[in-house]
């Protein structure tokens, strides 16, 4: 899509977030810039939108820190995995 930038990838290491890019977007992926965990990223790069594409375990931490930078969020259901976590988003 033209409209959609990748302007940074992030996971647990470097590592595995860089191979998503040498694997799926070739030459424009090597000059996307890859973060070891979210708080580098979000400190290294202004972002828009985020895509939550994690273990279902985290989506909700992940989820909240997105929208506390500003981000549009997109994720993979489910946003909470038990009962005492709140199934709403809190008011931004």
């Amino acid at each position: 899509m033209k409209e959609v930038k990748i302007v940074a990838l992030c996971d647990l290491t470097e590592e595995i977030a860089g191979a998503f890019p040498r694997r799926l977007l070739g030459e424009a992926g090597k000059r996307t810039p890859i973060y070891a965990g979210s708080k580098r990223m979000y400190a290294g790069t202004k972002l828009d939108a985020v895509v939550i594409a994690t273990p279902h375990t985290t989506h909700f931490e992940l989820g909240m820190e997105a929208l506390d930078q500003g981000c549009h969020v997109l994720m993979e259901k489910p946003m909470v995995t038990c009962a005492d976590t709140p199934t709403r988003w809190p008011p931004r």
